[in-house]
């Protein structure tokens, strides 16, 4: 893959998302039960996302894509930490399945220097 690109999704209405589509709102629709799951567990072990806090993934698609492209680490340090987590948790999963060539290529250079810390206070893994 070249590169990451947020597309502009249209959403469902607010009572229908889940919280996981609110602070990653342009994510492929599909994967949205998983992600949320994934949201629910991670807050479980590691404390709930601060939703006061204006995160990188729901800035406008246009000025996410702008952040990818040349600031990637602040764009990443700027996502909520169960979607840092998820994307990472993706990452070994093509590393160990080979398929790290399908995973983009922006993100792909961060996990490769090992610059996709997860952090949410002093939580660092």
């Amino acid at each position: 893959m070249d590169s990451l690109t947020i597309s502009d999704n249209s959403a469902p209405k607010q009572e229908e998302r889940t919280l996981a589509e609110l602070l990653f709102p342009t994510y492929a629709k599909e994967l949205y039960p998983v992600l949320e799951q994934f949201r629910i567990k991670f807050e479980a072990e590691f404390g709930e996302t601060d939703l006061t806090r204006k995160w990188t993934s729901t800035l406008p698609a246009d000025e996410q894509n702008w952040l990818i492209k040349y600031h990637t680490k602040r764009y990443w340090d700027g996502l909520p930490p169960f979607l840092q987590a998820y994307m990472k948790e993706r990452f070994h999963t093509a590393k160990r399945n080979g398929r790290l060539d399908d995973m983009p290529d922006t993100l792909l250079r961060l996990y490769l220097t090992q610059q996709m810390s997860i952090s949410k206070g002093g939580l660092q893994r």
